[in-house]
């Protein structure tokens, strides 16, 4: 990537021309144009052979909740988007991607501050690189969305996602360093532009270790054990259990010291493998439930699997640091950069000789419902999530150069909005192919 990285010299007024100018070499309306590549693999076969790294009885579950529909489709197909528009026109503006900025990977945390905030909750594919391709995914799993739901014209909710994402990057882009760093949407703010957050808000705030431990865990006096529901939930044993059970000191290194003596305070009580989402379904995943020194003190630990970057094969140009060696690190420390109060136990380490990420077990966290929504709903929550991604990849890369290239105008915002549409269409396309071979697909796939 050849963009000029944050804090490049100049005035707001030259890295705005810079981005401007860059429209000759790839104009705005080209961002709308996307054709099967030519050598377009078959995307039942390339799950089948991304199935033989998935553990074998979890291959069934990640099936089903792809066949679920196109939606559920593109949000297990990270990779093979990837391949389709690794070839597309790009400015050569690099940011911290986000990497699967599905539609559905946004939602609500809690910062170190007690604070509810919005943003995105995904950054398992994180990786330096073209901003654009982020925007191209949340455009098109938002028009899959209106399209299932028959909210209106799929178009203008795409339309909306790209001009909260321009709008806001032009007002980031007039900001002091120091305010953009602190930047951050609240689920207050946020429910003022989106009625459909309103009453998820209430149920968002109560997703803490507490409220879960009688849901994922048996209590009997001091005894607290995870209960097992095969096959989401089962019992480890081995190099995983042993190095689970050691989780605090084998990840608390890559803490901040206070955070450290926070860990400090719990103890390990019981560990399993927990299977979660679409895209991580088939990884190995695991829970760690610990408890504090005061009584009915849980905390529930998160551990995922962390693997290359989708992105990685596609994005060769993309800028490399070199100070990521694990993909647990490459997680972490983009998730650090592009948000402005991540998980304050977010960190990374190896268990069972895989590279992992932990983070709490869904502290606060929450998504809307999208069967809640009308067409103004989704248009106005595209728009929101257009806006947090600028944010995220204002904090990485230069705002006033993405900026300027931008522009004041909707060219750009409908191009992505005729992309959206084209990717669309492909997908359902992948998801019936996909319903039509699963049987003896799932049944080679699963063993």
């Amino acid at each position: 990537m050849t963009a000029p990285p944050p804090g490049t010299n100049g005035t707001l007024a030259e890295l705005r021309a810079h981005g401007k100018s860059l429209r000759a070499g790839v104009p705005r309306s080209a961002h709308g144009e996307w054709t099967p590549p030519r050598h377009r693999p078959d995307p039942v076969q390339a799950l089948r052979q991304a199935s033989t790294t998935w553990i074998p009885e979890l291959v069934p579950v990640r099936f089903a909740r792809m066949a679920a529909s196109p939606l559920a489709f593109l949000r297990g197909a990270a990779a093979q988007m990837a391949a389709d528009v690794g070839g597309m026109p790009r400015t050569g503006l690099a940011v911290q991607a986000i990497g699967d900025a599905h539609l559905l990977n946004f939602g609500s945390y809690g910062t170190p501050e007690e604070r509810l905030v919005f943003d995105v909750d995904d950054f398992d594919e994180t990786l330096p690189g073209p901003w654009e391709v982020d925007l191209q995914r949340l455009a098109a799993s938002i028009t899959l969305a209106a399209r299932e739901l028959g909210l209106g014209r799929p178009s203008t909710a795409a339309t909306a996602a790209a001009a909260g994402y321009r709008l806001a990057m032009q007002r980031f882009a007039g900001l002091d360093a120091l305010e953009l760093f602190r930047f951050e949407q609240t689920v207050h703010g946020a429910q003022r532009l989106v009625a459909g957050l309103t009453a998820d808000v209430v149920a968002w705030s109560k997703h803490t270790s507490r409220w879960q431990l009688p849901k994922l865990a048996a209590v009997d006096g001091d005894r607290w054990s995870i209960v097992a529901r095969p096959p989401i939930t089962v019992p480890v044993d081995g190099a995983v259990d042993r190095d689970l059970r050691a989780l605090p000191g084998r990840y608390g290194a890559t803490l901040l010291p206070e955070r450290r003596e926070l860990l400090a305070r719990y103890e390990v009580v019981d560990v399993a493998r927990h299977t979660v989402g679409v895209g991580s379904c088939g990884t190995h995943c695991h829970i760690v439930l610990l408890r504090g020194r005061a009584a009915g003190d849980p905390l529930f630990l998160q551990v995922k699997e962390a693997r290359a970057s989708v992105l990685a094969d596609a994005w060769l140009g993309s800028r490399v640091d070199a100070h990521t060696p694990t993909p647990g690190e490459r997680v972490v420390l983009g998730q650090r950069r592009a948000q402005p109060g991540p998980d304050p136990l977010l960190g990374w380490c190896e268990v069972g000789g895989r590279p992992v990420y932990v983070r709490q077990l869904r502290d606060r966290r929450g998504s809307v419902d999208l069967s809640r929504f009308q067409a103004t709903d989704l248009r106005q929550y595209a728009s929101l999530c257009g806006a947090t991604l600028a944010r995220a990849h204002a904090r990485t890369g230069e705002p006033a150069v993405i900026a300027g290239y931008l522009g004041s105008s909707d060219i750009f915002d409908r191009s992505i909005a005729r992309f959206a549409a084209a990717y669309a269409d492909q997908t359902e396309r992948d998801h019936a192919a996909f319903v039509a071979a699963l049987g003896p697909f799932d049944g080679a796939a699963g063993g």
